[in-house]
């Protein structure tokens, strides 16, 4: 009898947890979209945006750490750059430190360019649904107007829970440096249709993106 009730035990035990696997909801990587920022840059200020990284995840049990990231540089000049940071924001449709102080924290520490690349240790715990990462270069009082900036995300430069992301390698961001001008000078600009100011005459046009589905 005893030995009956033990099997049954173990019997009831494997079924109660074979439900639990099927009923539990880890989090998982849905997709891994990667977006060119603007077609310009300020000369001369911190925090210019080249790159947006929109990691969608599904299911809500467990953590799932965004670990590390590899940005690969292939600006004109690398010494129009102090360093390059990495934000997390909430918001999918802008980023500035200026105009929107608090919607954007930074993660970790700024990191120098060296050899033509930028590596971020993250440890971010990912959030169920969308997560916005925003790529910035710190361009300092020497950068030059009309240089050009641009940078992507190489094949596996994403790592998550120990698993590489994307694919191939992302389209590579070309930001100009604009130069700036003063405040009066209001006809150098016009305003475009993504509610961001431009010099007159600069391309608006949509900017393009990869996305890697899971």
């Amino acid at each position: 009898m005893k030995t009956f009730t033990r099997h049954l035990l173990i019997i009831v035990l494997l079924i109660v947890c074979s439900w639990g696997a099927i009923l539990a909801d880890n989090k998982t990587v849905n997709s891994i979209t990667i977006t060119q920022v603007d077609t310009f840059a300020l000369q001369g200020m911190a925090a210019q945006p080249v790159l947006k990284i929109n990691i969608n995840v599904t299911g809500t049990d467990g953590s799932l750490s965004f670990q590390k990231l590899l940005v690969h540089t292939v600006n004109d000049f690398n010494t129009d750059v102090d360093s390059v940071a990495l934000y997390y924001s909430d918001i999918n449709n802008r980023f500035s430190l200026v105009d929107y102080p608090g919607e954007a924290f930074l993660l970790g520490h700024r990191r120098k360019i060296a050899g033509d690349s930028a590596v971020f240790s993250v440890g971010y715990n990912l959030q169920t649904g969308d997560n916005y990462f925003w790529v910035t270069m710190d361009l300092n009082s020497a950068s030059r107007a009309s240089h050009v900036l641009r940078a992507y995300i190489p094949a596996n430069g994403i790592t998550i829970a120990s698993t590489f992301y994307p694919p191939t390698q992302s389209q590579t961001a070309n930001d100009t440096i604009a130069q700036i001008y003063f405040r009066d000078n209001f006809e150098k600009y016009t305003i475009g249709t993504r509610g961001l100011m431009y010099p007159v005459g600069w391309d608006q046009s949509p900017t393009p993106n990869n996305t890697y589905f899971s």
